[in-house]
């Protein structure tokens, strides 16, 4: 929807699939699609908006170009740093 905001297109029903492909031991992602559908209120393509937003998206250019992953312990269920 920011997307289609700044290009001033007002969008109606909006649905994102995502599917992930699991590999390996241990198991890691070696695949995930995106799939878009979406209608403009004006009823014009929104496939310009799609394209934009393909070029946008904060997670998937953050996946694309890998990001740093922290693992941190945090506080047990009793409120206890964990052990």
């Amino acid at each position: 929807r920011y997307v289609a905001h700044d290009l001033g297109v007002r969008l109606g029903r909006i649905a994102v699939t995502v599917s992930v492909d699991l590999a390996g031991d241990p198991i890691l992602a070696t695949r995930a699609r995106m799939a878009v559908s979406c209608e403009t209120l004006d009823g014009s393509d929104p496939q310009a908006v799609v394209e934009r937003a393909k070029r946008s998206c904060m997670a998937t250019n953050s996946l694309r170009r890998g990001i740093p992953v922290a693992i941190e312990a945090g506080p047990s269920a009793t409120g206890s740093p964990s052990q």
